[in-house]
């Protein structure tokens, strides 16, 4: 399994462990879990950017702060961006429907930025 690394503010970390407490034995098991149900989920397109650096690469999500990644080969770099891409989407989105009461109306959201 790939090692991505995700930004997550404190106020929403304190959330996911709450949750993770609740539902399952460790935070990564949660967000595994998350990952897992919201991969297919992902709408963009989001712009990916790659850098090679020394004897890594680093990729980030132009469109997102904190979605940003390593790796020891190009490939791997861009499997763990998508995968840091799908946590922090599956992560804001469950935190969002535990915080959310009442009646709401979900529906998708096309951006028009060009």
């Amino acid at each position: 399994m790939a090692r991505v690394l995700i930004t997550i503010p404190d106020k929403l970390l304190k959330q996911v462990d709450r949750r993770a407490k609740a539902e399952y034995e460790t935070r990564s098991g949660y967000i595994r879990e998350k990952l897992h149900e919201d991969r297919e989920s992902i709408s963009g397109p989001f712009t990916a950017v790659y850098q090679k650096r020394k004897n890594w690469y680093i990729g980030w999500v132009e469109e997102l702060p904190g979605v940003n990644t390593q790796g020891k080969t190009l490939r791997e770099t861009k499997d763990n961006l998508k995968d840091a891409l799908s946590l922090i989407l599956a992560v804001n989105r469950a935190i969002a429907r535990q915080e959310t009461s009442g009646k709401v109306i979900r529906e998708p959201l096309i951006s028009r930025a060009k």
